[in-house]
C-alpha cells in the first residue's frame, strides 16, 4: 500500500488534518513522523505517538507529505524537517499545509514564485513568505502544492483526495457523497 507521511508536533492542530487522513486511508498508509517519538500533547490535550522519528524517514517512501498547523515555533527551527521537505518537493511528492503550517514550505524555500495562502499574517509569518503571492482563499492548489487556511480543513481534505487521484472521473458521486457526509457530520 503506497504511504502518506504526516508531519507532527508538539501541540499540532489535529481536526485541521483527521478528515484528509480519514478519507486517504482507504487507498494510503498514514505514517505519521515526529522529532521524537513521543508522547506529545495535540491542541486539544491528546498524547501523541507518532511511528517515526524524522531521522528514520525515507522520503521515497512516501507520496505525499502533510503538515497540520499549531504551535509551529519549534518544528520551524528543525533542520531535518526542512531538509524532507526539500527532498519531497524535488521528487514531486504532493505537499499539504494547513493554516500556520505553510511557514514550513515557505522555509524551505518552496512556496518561491508559487500562490498559496496562510492562516498567518505578514508579522506572523515576516520575511519566509512572498507575501506578494499570498491569496486570500480557503484553499489555493498550485502544482503539487496545496495550502490552507485552518478554518478550510473540510475543502483542503478533498483538494488533497482529488490531487492524490482518491477520486476520479468515474467515482464523482462518491465524491459529492462523501463531501455532503462530512460536512453535515461537522
Amino acid at each position: 500500500m503506497k504511504k502518506i507521511l504526516v508531519l507532527l508536533y508538539d501541540k499540532f492542530v489535529g481536526y485541521e488534518i483527521i478528515l484528509a487522513t480519514t478519507l486517504l486511508k482507504s487507498r494510503y498508509e498514514i505514517i505519521t513522523a515526529a522529532p521524537e517519538i513521543g508522547p506529545f500533547t495535540e491542541s486539544s490535550g491528546l498524547l501523541i505517538n507518532a511511528h517515526l522519528t524524522l531521522d528514520e524517514v525515507n522520503i521515497e517512501d512516501y507520496e505525499a507529505v502533510i503538515i497540520p498547523g499549531g504551535i509551529w515555533h519549534d518544528l520551524l527551527a528543525n533542520c531535518r524537517v526542512t531538509e524532507l521537505l526539500k527532498l519531497a518537493h524535488q521528487q514531486g511528492k504532493v505537499l499539504g499545509a494547513i493554516c500556520a503550517a505553510p511557514i514550513h514550505l515557505a522555509k524551505a524555500g518552496i512556496l518561491q514564485d508559487r500562490q498559496y495562502t496562510t492562516s498567518l499574517d505578514e508579522e506572523e509569518g515576516g520575511e519566509l513568505f512572498e507575501w506578494e503571492n499570498w491569496l486570500d482563499e480557503p484553499v489555493v492548489i498550485d502544482g503539487n502544492i496545496i495550502t490552507a487556511k485552518g478554518n478550510a480543513y473540510l475543502e483542503f481534505a478533498f483538494a488533497l483526495a482529488d490531487l492524490l487521484g482518491l477520486y476520479t472521473e468515474t467515482n464523482q458521486e462518491e465524491r459529492e457523497n462523501d463531501f455532503k457526509y462530512l460536512k453535515n457530520a461537522l
